[in-house]
């Protein structure tokens, strides 16, 4: 008998219509192209053959292509990866349970981090439930242990001042952060089995957040940017992303069998 194995799925509106319906023509109205070599960009116009920057041909991950094409793309693969995983129904109702109007939450079919309307989608199958933790990033199915947390993220304005001299040039002293990950005990939580977990934990607090600190500090991670740190150490996994929240840092930790 199949059961929910993952639920709380949150999928945008064209994710939604394309799981639902299988109907891609609301890309239609998609403008603009860019090209998979070079990453230029254009808001406006069809794709051309040859970019006019790399002069790269249009085929497959090389050359310009529609702004539509690379949505569609983006669906496609993301549909399919969650269809592994078993079958994919919508859980939203006509009355608005499972809808939210307006999220920051990433979809999580085609990965779009831009804010706006998502619906609830859960998976039925004979596969392992997946774990849910209160806060942060969500773990994938097949994890056994996992963590997530929602940290206050800020920009260090005196970082500057305390690394540099005014001629410019790196003090001699230890070197400050760019900014600070603060953690909050009512803002985190594990999920999974008690002895799995505090191995986590465990490594969470010699490695994970040591290096997730580093990580944000050496890539320049600002609170208002959707980047996606990611690092995976033997049987653990670290991810973390501010969202474009302007002051939070969502963070999710696993481990795996």
């Amino acid at each position: 008998m199949a059961t929910i194995t993952h639920d709380g799925l949150k999928l945008c509106p064209d994710c939604m219509i394309a799981a639902v319906n299988g109907d891609f023509t609301g890309l239609d109205n998609l403008t603009g192209w860019k090209c998979l070599s070079c990453h230029h960009e254009a808001d406006r116009g069809r794709a051309p053959t040859h970019c006019p920057e790399c002069t790269s041909e249009a085929h497959d991950n090389h050359g310009p292509h529609s702004a539509a094409d690379l949505r569609m793309a983006a669906i496609t693969a993301g549909l399919e990866r969650l269809g592994k995983l078993g079958h994919l129904v919508m859980t939203s109702t006509q009355w608005g349970k499972g809808h939210d109007e307006f999220s920051s939450s990433e979809c999580e079919c085609c990965r779009d981090a831009g804010h706006g309307e998502r619906y609830e989608f859960a998976i039925l199958g004979d596969g392992p439930v997946a774990l849910k933790p209160a806060w942060g990033m969500e773990p994938p199915v097949g994890a056994v242990a996992a963590w997530g947390a929602r940290a206050i993220y800020t920009a260090n304005r005196q970082s500057y001042a305390a690394n540099y001299t005014k001629r410019g040039t790196l003090r001699k002293r230890g070197r400050e952060p760019r900014f600070t990950v603060e953690l909050l005990h009512d803002r985190m939580g594990p999920a999974g089995d008690p002895a799995l977990v505090k191995g986590l934990c465990a490594w969470l607090d010699k490695v994970g957040m040591p290096r997730l600190r580093k990580e944000c500090d050496v890539k320049f991670v600002t609170p208002d940017s959707n980047d996606r740190i990611e690092f995976t150490d033997g049987r653990y996994t670290l991810v973390a992303s501010p969202r474009e929240s302007y002051g939070y840092l969502y963070i999710g930790a696993w481990m795996t069998p």
